[in-house]
């Protein structure tokens, strides 16, 4: 999820029973354990969604697929420095869908 600020965010979230912090990078991301499900926060100017979509190991072969279909993501699939690899696409309203 995109929010205005970051560290105000992460401190509502952090007083939620059950909510587990899980990674904090203040200024740039933070990741919730919340049960079964995680909560991404990122800080970001435009609001808007960002959906992580899950291709198992399949991420290049993907990658492939979206571009076959006349899309053009953001970049190839990047290796992040928290440990995930992934690719963005845009959608018609600039929501980013993360593809890992």
């Amino acid at each position: 999820m995109h929010v205005k600020d970051l560290e105000k965010s992460v401190e509502f979230y952090s007083r939620i029973p059950g909510a587990k912090k899980k990674m904090h990078f203040p200024g740039k991301f933070a990741m919730f354990q919340m049960g079964e499900g995680r909560l991404g926060l990122l800080q970001a100017e435009k609001q808007g969604f960002h959906v992580e979509l899950g291709t198992g190991k399949k991420l290049d072969e993907m990658y492939e697929a979206v571009l076959a279909a006349g899309f053009k993501p953001e970049s190839p699939p990047t290796d992040r420095p928290w440990g995930r690899r992934d690719f963005i696409l845009l959608d018609p309203d600039g929501n980013m869908l993360e593809f890992d």
